[in-house]
């Protein structure tokens, strides 16, 4: 699969490829590549393959919009996190170009036939890690009768583009959980071959839970504008999360009814918006504690906890240990 990154003027160009090994090969590649580009910025890629799948870490620090072109003529299940940043992705799905955009803490999935598609970035910190997988690997419940009827497998028999969701959801608890455990991994031989494969299969059963959670999610009645509003509250709560606001004030603050605004943003978003404004406090709380530079009473404070021990009650609910352990793990 060749990828080709480019600044949206034009002026600097950058090419590479992602590694697909065959399924009869056991080999594990992995590639890491860093480079400083006075028009692009700072790029970091980190990559990992075994037989089937493909795990690609990218963080860049961009100085101008830039736009990614993927290419390949072999069919693959793209699932994507987006980390930190935005992005936006012309793709060819169901024969027609569709743009699909996806923000900090979000994701998606895909079944990409023959495909070529853009992804634009804008400026500043992006953060993505994306798994390629080889649709054998989910062979067991594309063809199982109970489950080939999902609407996603029938794409990929057919063998016909498709995305999972139809807009972006957010990325939940144990997702994130298991994406750090698939970047820090430091298995070797098969042992690594085996994780990352059942780390794949993982990844994609949350993401199946979550769309069955979310089409299973009472309907609720949205207009254009009511659609425009939860954006606003979703990009509200990425740039103020130090806050515990709650959805009475989130209510009152953007003239929204506060029904509306739950089953709404859960419609919209896959997660309530106290479920969302938890992980973003708590994953900013969890870098806090891996740099090491504040104590637990100040990341307790930075967050509007009243105690230092009601911050690490909520932290040890959310990560499964205590913030004293996360610390002491650097």
């Amino acid at each position: 699969m060749n990828i080709v990154v480019t600044s949206i003027d034009l002026e600097e160009t950058i090419e590479g490829s992602v590694t697909f090994i065959a399924g009869d090969d056991h080999r594990i590649i992995e590639n890491s590549s860093n480079f400083t580009n006075t028009v692009l910025g700072a790029c970091s890629f980190y990559e990992v393959s075994v037989p089937g799948v493909s795990v690609t870490f990218a963080d860049h620090l961009l100085n101008c919009p830039s736009k990614v072109q993927i290419q390949s003529d072999s069919p693959r299940i793209a699932m994507r996190f987006i980390i930190n940043g935005k992005m936006c992705s012309d793709d060819d799905i169901e024969g027609k170009k569709n743009t699909i955009q996806q923000n900090k803490l979000s994701q998606n999935a895909y079944y990409l036939a023959q495909y070529n598609y853009e992804i634009y970035h804008e400026t500043g910190h992006y953060n993505e890690i994306t798994l390629y997988v080889e649709p054998r690997l989910f062979g067991h419940l594309v063809n199982n009768p109970t489950t080939c009827n999902h609407p996603f497998f029938q794409s990929i028999i057919k063998n016909k583009s498709a995305c999972l969701f139809n807009h972006p959801v957010a990325i939940g608890k144990h997702t994130l959980e298991a994406l750090h455990h698939l970047r820090s991994c430091c298995m070797k031989s098969i042992l690594k071959r085996w994780y990352i494969e059942t780390k794949a299969v993982e990844l994609f059963l949350y993401q199946l839970n979550q769309f069955d959670c979310h089409t299973a999610e009472d309907c609720v009645k949205l207009s254009n504008r009511d659609k425009c509003i939860l954006y606003e509250v979703k990009t509200f709560l990425d740039r103020d999360h130090l806050h515990p606001h709650t959805t009475g004030e989130l209510s009152k603050m953007f003239g929204i009814n506060r029904t509306k605004l739950n089953k709404g943003f859960k419609s919209l978003y896959g997660s309530t918006v106290t479920q969302y404004l938890t992980n973003l406090r708590m994953q900013h709380a969890k870098k806090l504690l891996e740099k090491g530079d504040l104590s637990i009473s100040e990341i307790s404070d930075l967050l509007h906890y009243s105690y230092p021990n009601h911050f690490s009650t909520a932290y040890k609910k959310w990560c499964g240990v205590p913030p004293g352990v996360s610390k002491s793990r650097i």
